[in-house]
């Protein structure tokens, strides 16, 4: 068997062992359509929401493949969350989570998590993560949310959770602020090890001689 059968061979043993447990993620377009959806804890005023590519207004980057800015100030103290979200249809059965790459693209510290929701309105929130204020372009950091405790063969709809602490009480960094978010998919792990194994066959150098020829 040549390398390329090895590869195939291997392809199909892992996609088949790791379909049962493999997380879903979001594509760039559900990224792209991802709209304000609710607001939990304190209320807040919310304005000039973005949710373009992933560069801010000024064209520098993010640090994902697509971002949301949206001006979060409020008058008001204490935390809260912003849920922004996605119609789908999806059915993740066997599957274990919803994973996403956050990318906290500000000068201020973030909050960040995800949620899920099934036909019956059933709704899983995330606890939230603090995301470090790294600068632009942030750096990606994985998150995930259990689909445990709703129909995952029903999926509607899903989403992130963009929160800040002590929000219009300076000097907390995220006060009187405006957030800078990107996301990127997270790629199957069982992708990654496949293309690493492709690597180890010497699959790359055999492609560059065959468009050589």
């Amino acid at each position: 068997m040549n390398k390329l059968g090895i590869f195939a061979a291997a392809m199909l043993a892992l996609s088949v062992g790791q379909a049962a447990n493999a997380d879903i993620t979001f594509t760039q377009a559900q990224l792209a359509a991802l709209s304000f959806d609710s607001a939990t804890g304190t209320p807040v005023t919310l304005s000039g929401f973005f949710n373009t590519a992933g560069t801010h207004d000024d064209g520098t980057p993010m640090g994902g493949i697509q971002g949301i800015q949206q001006d979060a100030r409020s008058t008001f103290g204490g935390a809260y969350d912003i849920l922004y979200g996605v119609d789908v249809a999806i059915d993740a059965t066997g599957h274990n989570n919803l994973t996403l790459e956050f990318s906290n693209d500000n000068d201020s510290t973030w909050m960040g998590g995800l949620w899920v929701e099934d036909g019956s309105g059933a709704r899983v929130l995330s606890a939230t993560t603090s995301l470090p204020a790294l600068g632009p372009p942030g750096v990606p950091t994985r998150l995930s949310v259990s689909l445990a405790g709703i129909d995952a063969s029903d999926i509607v709809k899903i989403g992130v959770i963009i929160g800040a602490t002590g929000l219009g009480t300076p000097p907390s960094p995220s006060a009187v602020d405006t957030l800078h978010m990107s996301f990127a998919p997270v790629p199957e792990p069982g992708t990654m090890i496949l293309w690493g194994t492709f690597a180890a066959l010497g699959g790359v150098p055999a492609l560059r001689r065959r468009r050589q020829a």
